[in-house]
């Protein structure tokens, strides 16, 4: 049997310097969002803009998402490389 392979990802982290309350900016997994407009109205930085895009411009929602993502400045500039461990069961 082969061994799993294991990567590192990059990740992104709200800078807390331009975010006065991080909760306004997270949201649940988009697969149980049933309203997103609630979120949509938490934050113009919440991550819903990023889970369940509007289209925007004539572009899918995935190019919204893309769009939404290339003009944000919530974030911290370097983008972080590490592992994130879960313990399942």
């Amino acid at each position: 049997m082969a061994e799993p392979l294991i990567k590192a990802f990059k990740g992104l982290r709200y800078n807390r310097e331009r975010i006065d309350d991080i909760s306004a900016c997270v949201c649940p997994p988009y697969d149980v969002i049933t309203d997103p407009s609630f979120y949509y109205g938490c934050a113009p930085c919440n991550a819903v803009r990023l889970e369940l895009p509007l289209g925007q411009g004539g572009l899918d929602p995935y190019g919204a998402a893309r769009r939404t993502l290339d003009t944000w400045t919530y974030f911290y500039p370097k983008v972080l490389t590490g592992l994130v461990f879960h313990k399942y069961g």
